[in-house]
């Protein structure tokens, strides 16, 4: 009978000592998967984080060509104001020649007498005129 005792007595020692290491297993899992949620929500933490960085810098870079576009399309806009006004000026420039080279060959000192010559003839006959009425 003792030995009978003896035996159920180990078997329950031995049945809670298997007991206590299933237990102290589920509580190593359990903390073992707290860690790993912990380590993936971290890693989820530095990526998103990560992500935000690469986005502003995406955003500092477009908003920077978008100003270099202006300033670019703006100095191309001054350029072309620049070339327009200076084309304008030399036609101006050239015209003026071209007006300056005909006084040169056709107004003479014959054609001057000639012009004078005319003039006094319109006079005279419009004094004509007048006199006849």
């Amino acid at each position: 009978a003792k030995l009978k005792k003896e035996l159920k007595r180990k078997r329950r020692e031995e049945k809670r000592r298997q007991e206590e290491e299933l237990e102290r297993l589920e509580e190593e899992r359990i903390e073992d998967e707290k860690r790993q949620l912990e380590e993936t929500r971290q890693m989820i933490a530095e990526l998103e984080e990560e992500r935000r960085l690469l986005e502003e810098e995406e955003e500092m870079k477009r908003s920077f060509e978008l100003k270099e576009r202006k300033r670019v399309e703006g100095l191309r806009k001054k350029k072309r104001k620049r070339s327009k006004k200076i084309r304008k000026e030399y036609s101006l420039i050239g015209l003026q020649d071209m007006i300056f080279d005909l006084e040169d060959k056709f107004i003479t000192p014959q054609f001057e007498s000639g012009v004078k010559a005319l003039v006094v003839v319109v006079c005279v006959s419009t004094l004509f005129r007048f006199i006849a009425y």
